[in-house]
């Protein structure tokens, strides 16, 4: 057991005047040096600090925005969202033995450098961004673009008001608390991208490697066009001392990774699919010092034939469980979470972690606090 500040961050955000905004956030993890760690028997830490996110976003018109630097992808929900507003806070594609990291870090990752053009219509009920980013992935990395592209409503029945990203971060939010009142909003996107793969020992993996935060090349001899789609819908409403949120994603991936055909050779271009649905009951009174929150969690991922061996051929899947309580004492800067993961590995994904001598079946258990200031 060991006390350790894993995840600090620093952010910085303000106006010019009416068109130029900005923002920034610095993240720093760790208390000690890689040397302190790995003399008591913990690898893979250390002391750093880096840019997570940054840059500019000029406003022209509600209708008419560009946001550029090292940005958020506009692609699903959950990679616009802020990270301090996660209902659930191991995020999501909860993965312990990394078995779909191509897909969390790779795939899905949160921010690239690039350019995205955005607006908000009708006052904000139809919002739109297009976007493209750097593609470090390809055959020949950063000398082609990834594009994105994505339509958001919010439909003006029943009181339900829309969302906004005319700011400098441009996030939403996984839950406003109520703070915003009754909220829905549906979402569909599209991200394309090309990724290097290899098809054969040592030429592995069959997929993106991801490095630093990066999607790099895994291969040289083949290149997958890698088409994505999206759709996403948010409701937040007030019902009596009760705050109900409800999310739900289902996101496909066409042509995301080389899978073992009918003879065995790892050569036959293969999709890929991941969903979850999550949320949250908030009783909105106070109880002692804080407000007290149920959420809980179900989500879904499968690789096409991804495993082979002794003539057969399987997909890797993985399906993840969480429930948990949340405490909020000051809205999200002052707040307690306790929450348990049950993780599971099927077909072809625990065939693997068997013959490996790891765990397919994996519960986590963890107590957290949040404190920003």
């Amino acid at each position: 057991n060991v006390f350790d500040v894993v995840d600090a961050r620093f952010n910085i955000e303000g106006q010019i005047n009416k068109i130029v905004q900005f923002y920034g956030e610095v993240v720093t993890s760790g208390a000690y040096s890689s040397d302190v760690y790995k003399a008591v028997g913990i690898s893979g830490r250390d002391t750093n600090a880096k840019l997570s996110e940054g840059g500019i976003n000029l406003v022209f018109l509600p209708e008419l925005q560009l946001r550029l630097g090292k940005i958020r992808i506009p692609f699903t929900r959950d990679q616009q969202e802020a990270r301090y507003s996660y209902i659930i806070q191991t995020d999501w594609i909860y993965d312990p033995q990394g078995l779909f990291d191509y897909w969390r870090n790779g795939l899905l990752r949160l921010f690239d450098g690039g350019a995205n053009l955005h607006g908000e219509l009708l006052g904000g009920v139809v919002r739109y961004d297009v976007g493209i980013f750097n593609q470090a992935s390809d055959d020949e990395p950063l000398n082609s673009v990834a594009w994105a592209a994505r339509l958001e409503f919010s439909p003006p029945i029943l009181g339900f008001k829309p969302e906004t990203k005319t700011t400098g971060r441009g996030w939403l939010h996984d839950t406003y608390l109520g703070k915003r009142g009754d909220v829905l909003s549906i979402g569909l996107s599209y991200f394309t991208q090309d990724v290097a793969v290899g098809d054969s020992p040592p030429d592995f993996p069959p997929y993106g490697t991801v490095l630093g935060g990066a999607l790099l090349p895994g291969g040289s001899k083949k290149e997958l066009d890698v088409d994505a789609y999206n759709i996403d819908v948010f409701l937040e409403k007030k019902l009596g001392p009760a705050v109900i949120n409800l999310e739900g994603a289902y996101v496909y991936f066409d042509d995301s990774h080389l899978g073992y055909d009918s003879l065995g050779k790892l050569t036959k271009k293969e999709d890929s699919y991941y969903w979850y649905i999550q949320g949250q009951i908030l009783y909105d009174q106070v109880v002692g010092i804080g407000k007290p929150a149920l959420y809980a969690k179900y989500e879904y991922i499968e690789a096409d034939n991804l495993y082979h061996a002794n003539g057969k051929r399987d997909d890797y899947e993985m399906y993840r469980v969480a429930v948990g309580l949340n405490y909020y004492i000051q809205g999200n800067a002052a707040r307690l979470t306790a929450g348990v993961d049950f993780v599971s590995y099927d077909d072809g994904a625990e065939d693997y972690l068997k013959e490996n001598g790891l765990e397919d079946n994996i519960t986590d258990y963890y107590v957290q606090a949040q404190i920003m200031f």
